[in-house]
């Protein structure tokens, strides 16, 4: 699939992994690194629908039409599908807002 990033920030955050660390911790960052390079080498978000580890689900509320994709237990990847073969990273954030 073709990834795209909302911030320059989050783009920064995988070509330069130790921005990635620094900004949410060793596990977290790691994982957020290697979740882009599963939704790079995915063929299409079914895919990673498929890797139950992943736990991706769809949001609700305000969040509607975004994807939450497991990093840590507390850290979450925020995606938003652009078609069947792109998605954009729009944040990572805690998962229970502490």
């Amino acid at each position: 699939m073709k990834v795209t990033f909302r911030t320059r920030q989050l783009e920064r955050a995988f070509s330069e992994s130790a921005t990635a660390l620094r900004r949410w911790g060793d596990k977290a960052g790691r994982r957020y690194v290697t979740r882009i390079i599963q939704l790079a080498e995915a063929r299409d978000f079914a895919d990673i629908r498929a890797l139950a580890a992943l736990r991706a689900h769809q949001l609700k509320g305000a969040r509607r039409g975004e994807w939450a994709i497991d990093l840590t237990e507390r850290w979450r990847l925020i995606v938003r599908l652009e078609g069947d073969d792109e998605v954009s990273i729009e944040e990572v954030s805690r998962h229970y807002g502490d």
